[in-house]
């Protein structure tokens, strides 16, 4: 059966990068097919309008370590 959310492109991601769930972070500007999917898998989700928000987001979240990934 096919999954209408994104959710198993969600898991196909964490299990190829080795991460755990509560270490991910998904942002999305829709609760049901974006960040649904994110929180039953136990990830971290932020609700964004635009994607241009979201370096902005990190660098709160992230704080000195955001300077790193750049």
């Amino acid at each position: 059966e096919e999954d209408p959310t994104k959710q198993h492109y969600l898991k196909e991601i964490l299990d190829i990068e080795k991460c755990l769930p509560q270490n991910a972070y998904m942002f999305g500007d829709t609760d049901e097919s974006d960040l649904v999917p994110a929180r039953n898998l136990g990830m971290n989700d932020i609700l964004v309008e635009n994607s241009n928000d979201i370096p902005k987001l990190l660098q709160n979240i992230l704080g000195e370590e955001y300077k790193k990934l750049i």
